[in-house]
Parts: structure tokens; sequence; C-alpha cells
């Protein structure tokens, strides 16, 4: 089966509070803690030239930007 990860295109999300932009992808896993999910993101657009740090957000604390 081929890796489809290297192509994915990124998913854009938004911090319902401060409207802060993020980024994630489907491939990426989940944490749950205590019964809550999180996701890892990124602050920046996904680049071959910027190492990326994952942050880890509650999902409900988040909305999809298209």
């Amino acid at each position: 089966m081929k890796d489809n990860s290297v192509n994915a295109k990124p998913i854009k999300v938004r911090v319902k509070v401060n409207n802060e932009i993020y980024y994630t992808f489907k491939h990426w896993p989940s944490k749950e803690i205590d019964g809550v999910e999180f996701i890892g993101v990124n602050k920046f657009e996904p680049s071959q030239k910027l190492t990326q740090q994952i942050h880890w957000m509650r999902k409900d604390s988040l909305e999809y930007v298209k």
C-alpha cells in the first residue's frame, strides 16, 4: 500500500477563543488524556525548509477552516 502522507495537504484549524491559525494533517495521530481528545498542530504552514514542532491542543477548542 502506498503512503500518501508525503503528498497530503495540511488542514487549517482555528482556535475558537482567540482565532489563531494552526495546521494539522489527517495522518497525524491524536492523543486521549483524561477522556479528552488532543490533536497535533503546527503553528506554521508545513514546509520542507522548516523544522516541525508539534503542539497538542484540545480538539474541541478548534474549528476547521476552509
